[in-house]
């Protein structure tokens, strides 16, 4: 392959988008990454929590909280024992219950009273964004990738989330996902404004990094290895070979009987290859040094672990590639 590098990046954009569409939801974003790029967990984690903590979504949340704060719903009522007097409407089913269990206390009451408690489903879905914005932050120092800015930055947000969860009205509610039931009485509430920026926010975190940003971030044989993996699924599906969706297993890109481990990513060394591997045939790219053939083998053979493998360059070797993986397969 001869494309020049911005040829290559395009073309792996396309590549990583095929990929990346075919990834089994849900799925954890860092472990995505640490497959496709290569690096460890710990930076692929900096990576997605840098881009969680400055994305737009939780700019919007956090700029807007000083406003939402005032339109929580709450619940205005709360039940309480009463000993000795009856501080509201008493709830006689329950006030036997507490008097049975209080060897038949006459003096005891379990009231209705008036409070004003915080602690509701919609307010937890608003804990929640702000949670995961702290954390994400957190993750952000472990970023090799964004630069210092787009660190404080992280930092600066992770503060700012910090200090509305500690903010006496949400003090106390715990971080929880919003079920069916809440979406849709949010979305129907007038108030749906207070709770859109916190929806948004947790629909970013399902995928905080999109595949234009892992392009720009990786190098030239990564991308072309991304062009490989690619190439290999459309033409197994283009002879009707119907493939699951990838997941990700210990550092390890898989669909079934593809396989694609990054040569330089931590994990998944016991697998014993590197590479792309169409059953048991590994599959590699040139890098730029290597303009013989020979050489190039020399390295894909050491990825292989005894494996038998090719080298690819073009379109043609990768149908080479699934002709001789059926071959290997029927012997």
């Amino acid at each position: 392959m001869t494309l020049a590098v911005g040829e290559v990046r395009l073309q792996a954009r396309g590549s990583l988008e095929l990929i990346w569409g075919r990834l089994a939801r849900p799925f954890d974003p860092a472990e995505v990454v640490e497959a496709l790029l290569g690096v460890s967990l710990q930076d692929a984690r900096g990576l997605v929590g840098v881009a969680l903590a400055t994305s737009r979504e939780a700019e919007e949340l956090l700029r807007g909280m000083n406003a939402s704060i005032r339109g929580l719903v709450s619940s205005t009522t709360a039940s309480e024992r009463c000993l000795g007097e009856v501080r509201g409407p008493v709830l006689w089913s329950e006030t036997a219950s507490a008097r049975g269990s209080s060897h038949g206390a006459e003096d005891l009451f379990v009231c209705l009273t008036p409070t004003r408690a915080y602690d509701t489903p919609e307010n937890r879905m608003v804990v929640a964004a702000l949670d995961l914005v702290w954390h994400a932050a957190r993750e952000a120092r472990h970023d090799s990738f964004g630069g210092e800015s787009r660190r404080e930055e992280a930092y600066r947000r992770g503060e700012a989330a910090r200090r509305w969860l500690q903010y006496p009205t949400l003090r106390g509610v715990p971080p929880e996902r919003p079920r069916p039931r809440t979406l849709q009485r949010v979305r129907k509430s007038k108030r749906r404004w207070v709770y859109e920026p916190a929806l948004a926010l947790l629909e970013k975190a399902q995928v905080p990094l999109e595949p234009e940003e892992l392009v720009s971030l990786a190098d030239v044989p990564t991308l072309r290895r991304w062009w490989l993996l690619a190439e290999i699924v459309a033409t197994l599906e283009s002879v009707g070979r119907e493939l699951p969706p990838f997941r990700v297993e210990d550092g390890v890109l898989l669909s079934g009987p593809v396989l694609f481990r990054h040569p330089t990513c931590p994990r998944g060394v016991e697998r014993g290859f590197a590479g792309v591997m169409l059953g048991t045939l590994v599959a590699d790219v040139a890098l730029d040094d290597e303009r013989e053939d020979a050489t190039a083998l020399i390295r894909i053979e050491s990825m292989a672990g005894g494996r038998p493998c090719m080298l690819v360059r073009d379109r043609r070797d990768v149908e080479r590639v699934v002709e001789i993986a059926y071959e290997l397969a029927r012997q």
